[in-house]
Order: structure tokens, then sequence, then C-alpha cells
């Protein structure tokens, strides 16, 4: 970055503050980043959809570049002189769309900043990834790639390899409730609807008033609450009838894993404070169960996002999970 862009950055703004909660340490690593003149071409913004992660790539894109020209991010493809923005076209982000972000690199002026942000970049095809790989391995002079993602290790390896990855971290309660304040939202965060959100505002939003999936939610807790005990068999087989369509699918997976992380560090807690991790906390047959249902979750979520056929991945977890709760 040349030092005349680098005397052109600001703090992060009052505004834009108020407006994004949580995330300080990661504003702070960006804000240091930049003012240093070491902000890495390629970096990835990873962590669960909807907790301001492409707000921030957009806030650091246009102090980085001086440019506060609105972007149409309802477009597969926007841009202003300095800013591009891609996100899928469809089902994915194609070729097509990483050509004409080549040619954007091109029109480079010199001496200013480019930035391109690719939202949802684990879903940019193997073929785009291989047509952009020249210009994230050598990319021109001043720019920078941001690339937006739940999850790093979901990016292809080839962007990965080239990348420092930044993790957002889900929004604790204080930080849900005051997001949702900001969008209007007046609401008590029961602990399912918490666990639901998954700190994050935009499933929040989504599922208000969705009682199917509160119910889930209250499903998965039971479950967690049940384990050791036969009454976790149970709770899995009401199961069936409860969750029927994709998104519910993805839903137990997403819950599931959360609680299963959420148990893991109340037994590491409780460890902490015995000085012996068996002492105390689960006993031998939950931990074992939290161990095989954390592995068939995380399967399961693996396998959902790759869209293999849903009736027979939730069959199989069913199956298995049964196995593993006796």
């Amino acid at each position: 970055m040349s030092a005349e862009v680098g005397q052109a950055l600001a703090f992060w703004s009052d505004e834009f503050l108020a407006r994004i909660q949580g995330h300080r340490e990661v504003l702070a690593r960006l804000e240091s980043l930049a003012t240093q003149g070491r902000t890495p071409p390629s970096l990835i913004f990873s962590g669960p959809s909807g907790i301001g992660k492409k707000r921030v790539a957009l806030e650091f894109a246009q102090i980085l570049v001086g440019d506060r020209k609105a972007l149409d991010l309802d477009q597969p493809m926007s841009m202003t002189e300095h800013i591009l923005y891609v996100r899928p076209d469809g089902a994915s982000i194609k070729i097509d769309q990483v050509r004409e972000a080549n040619q954007f690199l091109q029109l480079r002026r010199l001496g200013r900043a480019r930035v391109l942000i690719f939202d949802e970049a684990h879903l940019l095809n193997e073929q785009a990834a291989n047509a952009m790989l020249k210009s994230v391995e050598e990319p021109p002079e001043h720019t920078h790639f941001l690339f937006i993602t739940p999850s790093a290790s979901q990016v292809l390896p080839t962007i990965r390899s080239r990348s420092q990855a930044l993790n957002f971290a889900p929004l604790n309660r204080a930080e849900l409730s005051e997001a949702l304040k900001l969008q209007g939202v007046k609401i008590a965060l029961t602990p399912e609807l918490e666990a639901l959100c998954g700190g994050s505002v935009a499933v929040a939003l989504e599922n208000l008033g969705d009682e199917v999936a509160l119910e889930i939610a209250q499903a998965v807790k039971r479950l967690m609450q049940a384990l050791g005990t036969e009454q976790a068999a149970r709770e899995l087989q009401s199961w069936k009838d409860l969750v029927k369509e994709r998104d519910q699918h993805v839903l137990v997976s997403r819950l599931l894993v959360q609680e299963i992380a959420a148990a893991w560090r109340d037994e590491a807690r409780v460890g902490e404070r015995e000085q012996n991790p068996t002492a105390s906390g689960a006993s031998a047959q939950t931990r074992r169960q939290l161990e095989k249902l954390s592995q068939l979750a995380l399967e399961a979520q693996a396998d959902l996002y790759r869209n293999v056929d849903r009736h027979l991945i939730w069959e199989n977890f069913v199956i298995a999970s049964q196995r593993a709760l006796r």
C-alpha cells in the first residue's frame, strides 16, 4: 500500500461503530494492519452468516480506497471506480464473473488501491478459482482481495493457502439484543431463541415467529439434557416427525454442533476447577456420546452443504445417532 493511501486512512467512524455490534478485536487488527501499511493482499473473513462480516468488509474497503460510492449488493456484480463486489450468480460464483474481475484489475489507476470483495467465497467454483489464481498469487500493486465465508475451511485450498484468515465470532447475548434493537426489533431472548440464532442477527430475523424452528431448538436442548440416560434415544426418535425440510435438517445439524461445543466448554471449565477432568461434570458414558454425536453432526452438516441427498443424510444420521445413544 502506498504512503499516500496509508496517510488517508482514518479510524473507524463513530457512526460505523454504532451500527456494528461485536468484533472489536477484528476491527482493531484490521485498523492496525491498514494504518501500518501491512494489509495482506488477500484476507478471508470467516464466521457465521448474518453477524456483520460483509458490513465490515465494505467499510474496510472504503477506508482503504477512500471511495464511498454505493454498491448494489443485490446484484451478482457491482462496482465503483475502486471497489468490485461479487456474489454467487445462482448456485456459484462463475468463471465469467472472475473474468470480469480480472478486467477490473487491468483498469487500475496508478497509485490507487483496488479492493475486490467476494461474498460467499466458498461458492467460488474450481474453474473460476483457477482463473483468478494468478491475480491472487501475484496481485497488482495496491490490490486487495476480501473473501467472505462461513468457514475458511470451505474455501478452495488454492485461495485459502494464499490468504490470511480473520475469524468473526458469533454475537453474544448482549450484542445480539442490541443488534436486534438497531433493526427495530424488541424481543426477549429466550434460551431457545438465543440458541436458534447462533449469534446471528440475520438468523434471528429469519426465524422470528417460526414456531417449528423454536420447537427444534427446544428438542435439541432436551436431547442434550438427556445424554447418558435412556431418554436420549426417545428424544431423538421424536425428531422424525418434527424435522422434514432441508432448512430444518441444516438447523438441527447447526444447533447440535453448537450445543455440543458448549457442552465441551463446560467440561473444560469443570476440569480446570477440579484439576481432574474426570472428577466432576459429565459421566464417561455422556462424554462418549458427546464425542460420537459431535462427529455425526459435523459429518451431516458437511454433507448438507455439499448438497448430498438430505433424506439419506437424515436417515443415516438418525440410525447412527440411535446406536451412539445406547
